[in-house]
């Protein structure tokens, strides 16, 4: 009995003692499953700007005429590129020939000539270096300011600001008064220099108002601003596909005038680049061969009824002085801009027809809603004033990858 009592004595010991192992085993396990198990990749919903670009082969479209002198020579504008005439007004003479150190020369000048009447006279009245040089770096800054905000406007006001300030340096060092006091020197020697050319043959002058230009570029008649309400996906591939014309060449060719202030701006693109545009809205238009930057409306869309292809055709009534008119050049658009809560793509999850992500609060996941506003480089930006409950709030730990996530599920 004793040795009975015994055996069932130390089995009683040794049940606990065994229940009790099994259970540091499984607890080690299931902690050893845990630290094998990959954790979630978490990043911080950040406020951040946001500007959405679109690079496209742009095409540029006038109202053009091309002046053609009665008799051929050597054409001499009398007129600077892209300044404005009255009709009737000369804006070239024709020459037997041209001597070509003269003729370089004073087109130097002239050049000269249209940067200081073009600018501002606001610094005129300075007259010290220390001044002048003061006001200089002030202005730069302002311009640098206004370029940084988008405000092209103002920075085209600046920017002739500028040139009128360094007008004013280079008179002062150079022992003038003022600036106007080189313009008057500077115009004296272009009466020399056009003296020295001999006897025109004759004078060409501008049937009506305009902008004239002395270059041409053989495009003229065919990247016509009349074309523009009709042009088509198709009509516009095949006036891209044109040569130039010959009168580029002739030597009666005296520059052309441009008819109407407002001008156009056609690029193909796709109908997903497309969406990030409306008729009728405003963007900025940066022209990567000058580096040139101008507002446009977008003017109107055509689209192609057999593949995805759109034509974006903007339009503005501006430019900016010594603005590049090349013909065919890159332009980047600024489709959107703002400000919005970042979010990783690879983030992004559709559930039960809402979009959104998933975000840890402390150890538990939850699903929170968002409103795109903008895309960049792999980042979605979502609208920080969809809030509220359920929905993504800044510095919310977002969770860009994890398996078998759903709300409310508890993470160690």
């Amino acid at each position: 009995m004793n040795r009975e009592g015994g055996r069932l004595s130390r089995l009683g010991r040794a049940i606990p003692a065994a229940l009790l192992c099994a259970v540091i085993v499984v607890y080690c396990a299931y902690h050893l499953l845990a630290s094998l198990t990959p954790k979630p990749v978490v990043e911080p919903a950040l406020l951040a700007d946001f500007t959405e670009t679109v690079t496209l082969s742009g095409y540029v479209f006038r109202s053009e005429e091309i002046l053609t002198a009665a008799t051929p020579g050597a054409v001499l504008a009398t007129r600077g590129e892209g300044e404005k005439v009255a009709a009737g007004s000369q804006v070239a003479r024709v020459y037997a020939s041209l001597n070509e150190e003269t003729y370089d020369a004073l087109k130097a000048v002239r050049r000269r000539l249209a940067i200081l009447n073009n600018a501002r006279t606001s610094y005129s009245s300075i007259k010290n270096v220390p001044g002048i040089l003061a006001l200089l770096e002030e202005t730069m800054r302002d311009y640098r300011e206004a370029v940084d905000a988008n405000d092209m406007d103002r920075a085209m006001e600046l920017r002739d600001a500028i040139l009128a300030a360094r007008a004013q340096y280079q008179a002062l060092i150079s022992g003038y008064t003022s600036y106007h006091e080189v313009i008057a020197a500077l115009e004296a020697q272009a009466v020399a220099l056009e003296a020295g050319l001999g006897t025109p043959l004759l004078s060409v002058s501008a049937p009506y108002s305009g902008y004239y230009y002395r270059t041409v570029d053989g495009y003229e008649r065919i990247f016509r601003a009349s074309e523009i309400d009709s042009l088509t996906v198709d009509s516009f591939r095949a006036v891209i596909g044109r040569e130039p014309e010959t009168y580029v060449d002739d030597t009666s060719t005296a520059g052309k005038l441009i008819t109407d202030h407002t001008w156009y701006v056609v690029a193909e693109t796709d109908s997903a680049s497309a969406a990030a545009f409306t008729a009728g809205a405003t963007y900025s238009v940066r022209f990567l061969a000058g580096d040139d930057t101008v507002e446009m409306t977008l003017y109107r869309t055509a689209t192609s009824s057999r593949e995805d292809a759109v034509l974006l055709i903007f339009s503005s009534a501006r430019v900016a002085a010594d603005f590049d008119f090349t013909r065919a050049q890159r332009v980047e658009i600024t489709a959107r801009s703002g400000e919005g809560y970042t979010v990783p793509k690879a983030a992004v999850r559709n559930v039960n027809g809402r979009t959104g992500v998933y975000v840890l609060d402390r150890y538990v996941v939850r699903f929170r809603e968002i409103a795109i506003v903008g895309e960049q480089n792999g980042i979605y930006y979502c609208d920080p004033s969809y809030a509220g409950e359920g929905r993504l709030r800044l510095y919310d730990s977002v969770i860009v990858s994890g398996k078998d996530l759903y709300d409310g599920k508890v993470l160690d």
